[in-house]
Parts: structure tokens; sequence; C-alpha cells
């Protein structure tokens, strides 16, 4: 399950509903190769009467009983509540189990039991100034939602994002460039760590490249959000100190403009 490094957790309620959604799209987003994602769709069976916002979570409940929890990727106004699963498998070979359950046992058409879970600690503060999204893998799950609510909010979103290998078929990757091409994303960049050997870029790495872009674009009230592994957090909270300095870290941390979810 997400969780944030600085902003103590807090019990979160579920949102009013029935506990009952249907899989309707179970899609592969990388199908050239490196570890599988897949987008997993779910409908209500009640449409229109479950809402989240951005930055919120979804706790499904295994066959078994055992509650798996996953960044919600989309906003209600999309019609459906997705899901970024990456086919994770164990040291012996075998899938873990919330993801040998999503992505091949259950089958389109058939119901599962779902909470919505608010998680105020990575909901963005309110505020008009400008995002840095960083993220890496399914990490962008989390980030996703904060693309499109900061965009209809008119804010600035600058978007760095961390996958392995090049894939001309990256759907996710092609939503991206699209959004960039019309300004959704005020900047995209991407970092592939898995290229030729000793070429590889990090998410992290890209922060330190564009130091001054970003020192600029920030400012004085710039928000700061990252969603992924905790080496990744960690490894981007280092290089933005090194760019905008600590006390600038230390600020925005107070004041609720640096926000984490690490898993």
């Amino acid at each position: 399950m997400p969780t944030d490094s600085r902003l103590h957790p807090v019990f979160m309620e579920p949102a009013a509903g029935p506990p009952s959604w249907r899989l309707v799209l179970r899609d592969h987003l990388n199908p050239a190769g490196g570890e599988r994602l897949f987008r997993v769709g779910l409908a209500s069976t009640r449409p229109g009467a479950i809402v989240w916002r951005a930055g919120d979570i979804a706790e499904l409940e295994l066959p078994n009983g055992q509650p798996r929890s996953y960044s919600i990727s989309s906003m209600p106004s999309e019609g459906r509540l997705d899901l970024l699963v990456r086919e994770m498998k164990t040291p012996d070979g075998t899938l873990g189990q919330g993801a040998a359950w999503l992505l091949h046992a259950l089958q389109p058409g058939h119901d599962i039991s779902l909470r919505i879970r608010s998680h105020e600690p990575f909901r963005a503060p309110a505020s008009e100034g400008p995002v840095l999204l960083i993220g890496a893998g399914s990490g962008l799950a989390g980030l996703r939602p904060h693309i499109l609510e900061a965009a209809e909010g008119r804010r600035p979103v600058w978007l760095i994002y961390g996958e392995r290998h090049s894939d001309g078929d990256n759907r996710l990757c092609r939503e991206l460039n699209a959004w960039h091409r019309d300004g959704t994303l005020y900047r995209f960049n991407l970092a592939l760590s898995r290229t030729e050997p000793g070429q590889g870029t990090y998410v992290q790495d890209i922060v330190a490249r564009y130091a001054g872009d970003l020192k600029a674009f920030l400012g004085g009230t710039g928000t700061v959000m990252t969603c992924g592994s905790r080496a990744m957090g960690e490894a981007v909270e280092r290089a933005l100190g090194a760019v905008l300095g600590p006390e600038w870290i230390g600020a925005a941390f107070e004041d609720g403009r640096y926000r984490q979810a690490l898993f």
C-alpha cells in the first residue's frame, strides 16, 4: 500500500457506496518487453454513485479475504476506476497473490469487493502554483489523476517519469506524449533506466540535468509530488535538495507542498 515518508498516516474512511465493482478492462500497456504492466479497469454497479479525488486509494479484497491497496489512476469523470498493476514475481518465480488474481484469475464481467479510501496525505494542497510530479513504473498510478486535476485548475504540470525499456507501443507513454502536445502537461521528461549497459537514466538524473529549469519552474510556491518505490523517492529527495537547497525542501514539507506516496 502506498505510504508517506514524512506525513503521518491517517485513518481513511471508506467512501459511501456499494462493495461490488466489475472488471471491465485489462490492458497490457508495455507489450514490447520488461516486467508486464497492466491497466485494470473497474466499473461500479451504481455508476455515478462513487466519487474520489486525486491521490485516493482503492482497497480490494482477495478471494482469501486478504486486502490489497492500490493507488487509483483515474478520475471519476473518466467513467471508470483504473489501477496500474505490475506483474511482479517473487524470488521463486511465482506471482504475488494480488497480481495473480487481478491479472490472471479474475475474468471480465466478474464482480469484486472494493472500498475507496480517502488519502489526505497525497491529495494536492490548495494552491495556484506549478506542480512537479515525479514517479516511475506503476508509480504513475498515483500521479496520473493529479495531472488531470491540476490541468482542470489551469496549474502548469511538469512530469518526470521513469520506465525500464524503450517501447514504441507503450500506451502510457503515448498518452503522456499526447498530453504534452495538447498542453495538459507543460513539460514531460521520460527516463529509461535499462537501455544500453551503463547508459540508463533515472528520474533523479533528470532532476540534476535540468536543475536551473526546475528552480525557475517551482519558484517559491511550487508543489512537488512523488510516487513509486521508497528508494526512488529518497533518491529524488536528495537530488531536489541539491538543486533547491535544504531550506526550500524543509519549507515545502512543512507547508504540505512536498508530498510522497512511497512503498
